[in-house]
Order: structure tokens, then C-alpha cells, then sequence
């Protein structure tokens, strides 16, 4: 959660309170970074995860699945005020 609360903190000195969220996670972990971004005030209208289990394996991510997921969370008629990459093994 310290991460979080350190992205939250970064994303409303931008004045961003609606969020894309894209991570590697399985939906229940992508769920629970979502409750703990809506805990801080920040809502996430988008996401994309890739339901990934396995911690090696996130950074086996191709940089072009992660250019196209944030692509599609940028075109979402939802319009994020900003993205959120949330795994420190991708390479964003």
C-alpha cells in the first residue's frame, strides 16, 4: 500500500483523480490496488491487467503489450486524467 499512497500523493499534486490502471496482475489483485486507490480518493475509470501469477513472468511483458494496454486505457471513452503503471518488474 506505500507505493500506492506515494502514487497517490504524486497523481493529486497533478490534480489527477481519475485513473488507467495497467498492471500485469490477476483481476483480485488488480481489484484490491483499485480499493486501495479509491481509499485515497482516486478513482479508477480504466484498466487493463494481463492476469499474470507468476513474479518472473512480469518481466517477460513485451513492451509493446504494455504500449498497447496504456494505448487503449489513453482512448477509453471513460477519459483518465492519468495512467498508472502499477509493477516494478515491467519495463515502462
Amino acid at each position: 500500500m506505500a507505493c500506492a499512497n506515494l502514487a497517490g500523493l504524486l497523481l493529486a499534486r497533478q490534480g489527477a483523480r481519475r485513473i488507467g490502471l495497467a498492471s500485469p496482475y490477476t483481476a483480485d489483485v488488480q481489484q484490491q490496488i483499485i480499493a486501495n486507490y479509491r481509499g485515497l480518493g482516486i478513482e479508477t475509470v480504466a484498466e487493463s491487467h494481463l492476469d499474470i501469477s507468476v513474479n518472473y513472468a512480469f518481466g517477460e511483458v513485451e513492451t509493446e503489450t504494455l504500449a498497447t494496454m496504456l494505448t487503449q486505457l489513453a482512448k477509453s471513452p471513460a477519459k483518465p486524467e492519468a495512467l498508472v503503471v502499477m509493477c516494478t518488474n515491467l519495463r515502462a
